[in-house]
């Protein structure tokens, strides 16, 4: 890049050859005065990632199945870990409950192992857009007796990386959980939803009548007692990384090959005030996302 500022503002194009995989921890960022650049692959095919890859050789074997690496210090920022993991190419999920009946992620919505958790009502009695613990009803929820087990587990959570992603009105939204109350079976949220929890409850589809919102699915993610699903993982602020490989995987970790990549930006290229850039024959991977 510093070449190309160094250019006149009229030069001709010029190329720049990628080879392999060029790994970023910020984002790319390309102004007036990287105008008229090519960037293209090289022979051997170019990568332009925005996720930090594991050492291969930071892989050690842990309890049961799991196995564990220690991220080099710095390379992660402990406020806003990664929320994805690819391995072989394959997204990953996250530690969670209920598992997912594939290896692969599927964001949540596809088939699962065991049965849905269903939120058993909201934390007002009669949520409203508008009344007085309208509000409330944005932070949290109250759950269900057969979910006693699950809640003993995460309620214990020193890290403070325990999400809840919630169904309801007519949409899902996800939430990081302050407190599991596990008295008054009630989960608390720092992030509010977009609509109360529970504000339908007699919803008209035509001619037929949704009684109630209370029963709608909600699944918890990203904490260690829910790691137990080939294909999981999680990560913990100080950088140390579960993961529990297929066999495949397993393989290829065992003989120091494994490409494992956490992503980092939420934005991979930025191009601000520029014009007649390129992109030819690249792969662009690995943005991450925030709640």
């Amino acid at each position: 890049l510093a070449a190309l500022q160094a250019r006149s503002a009229a030069a001709p194009t010029t190329t720049v050859s990628i080879s392999g995989t060029c790994y970023r921890s910020t984002s790319l960022r390309l102004n007036a005065s990287h105008a008229h650049a090519k960037f293209v692959s090289g022979p051997a095919g170019g990568t332009i990632s925005g996720g930090l890859a594991v050492p291969p050789l930071a892989w050690r074997p842990a309890a049961g199945s799991l196995w564990t690496a220690q991220l080099p210090v710095g390379a992660l920022n402990a406020s806003a870990l990664p929320n994805q993991l690819w391995a072989m190419g394959n997204r990953r999920p996250r530690a969670r409950h209920p598992n997912l009946l594939a290896q692969a992620d599927d964001g949540g919505l596809g088939v699962i192992e065991q049965p849905w958790m269903f939120w058993d009502k909201p934390l007002c009695p009669t949520p409203s857009s508008a009344g007085p613990c309208s509000a409330e009803d944005k932070l949290g929820l109250h759950w269900r007796a057969a979910d006693d087990a699950v809640m003993r587990g995460v309620a214990h959570d020193p890290t403070g990386q325990l999400e809840a992603v919630v169904y309801h009105s007519w949409t899902d939204s996800r939430h990081h959980v302050v407190e599991t109350d596990l008295t008054n079976r009630t989960l608390r949220f720092s992030n509010p939803s977009f609509a109360a929890i529970g504000l339908t409850p007699n919803y008209h589809w035509g001619a037929e009548v949704i009684p109630s919102e209370s029963g709608q699915r909600y699944y918890l993610e990203n904490h260690a007692s829910l790691l137990d699903k080939v294909g999981e993982w999680f990560l913990a602020p100080n950088g140390t990384l579960w993961f529990w490989p297929t066999a495949d995987e397993l393989a290829l970790l065992q003989a120091r090959r494994l490409e494992v990549v956490l992503p980092l930006v939420e934005e991979l290229i930025v191009i601000n005030g520029s014009a007649d850039i390129a992109f030819e024959g690249l792969a662009l991977l690995h943005s991450d996302w925030a709640v």
